[in-house]
């Protein structure tokens, strides 16, 4: 199993955080994984992106150019990445920001109104955690207890309230997807 994540977006949208989470959940399963983070000098609105591989076996190189999976969380992401997915590839995109729809009819689509669904959980800034939570129930590749036991290690020193609104943004994600399925 070798699972090469593209996750994209704007700065300040915790693509980045949402990248080490995803890795810190392939370590807790004993997995190999890698994190190569790549943003523009302005940081926070600028673009941002990093690549994930979450692998059983050694991985040779942190980079690839096709994707198993991705995670597009604004319309300039979409542009720029669409034709990295491999065939068959599941592309997450949040459907708040993207009115685009994919122009590739080889990959799994899932339109998440993650905007939306984080102001539900209690803020806009766990809008990452949702797409975290769409893409464990589109792609298994690490299950949600484990990704659940890494945000409570991640968020649980600031305070409990910051905590249980990620976990409700975890399952908010979660059940989107279960529920288009």
């Amino acid at each position: 199993m070798e699972e090469q994540v593209l996750i994209a977006g704007f700065g300040g949208q915790g693509v980045l955080s949402l990248g080490k989470i995803l890795c810190f959940a392939g370590m807790k399963k004993d997995y190999n994984v890698s994190w190569l983070p790549s943003y523009g000098p302005e940081v926070r609105g600028g673009t941002a992106n990093c690549q994930v591989i979450v692998s059983d076996q050694e991985i040779a190189s942190p980079m690839f150019e096709a994707s198993t999976a991705m995670l597009i969380f604004n319309e300039p992401s979409l542009h720029k990445f669409e034709e990295w997915a491999r065939p068959g590839s599941a592309i997450l995109l949040n459907a708040s920001l993207i009115a685009s729809p994919l122009t590739r009819q080889d990959v799994r689509a899932y339109y998440v109104p993650a905007s939306e669904l984080a102001e539900q959980a209690g803020s806009l800034q766990c809008l990452n955690i949702v797409m975290l939570g769409a893409y464990v129930a589109a792609c298994h590749t690490v299950d949600e207890e484990t990704v659940q036991a890494v945000l409570t290690e991640t968020f649980g020193a600031k305070g409990e309230a910051v905590l249980q609104m990620n976990l409700r943004a975890l399952d908010l994600g979660k059940t989107y997807i279960q529920t288009q399925k």
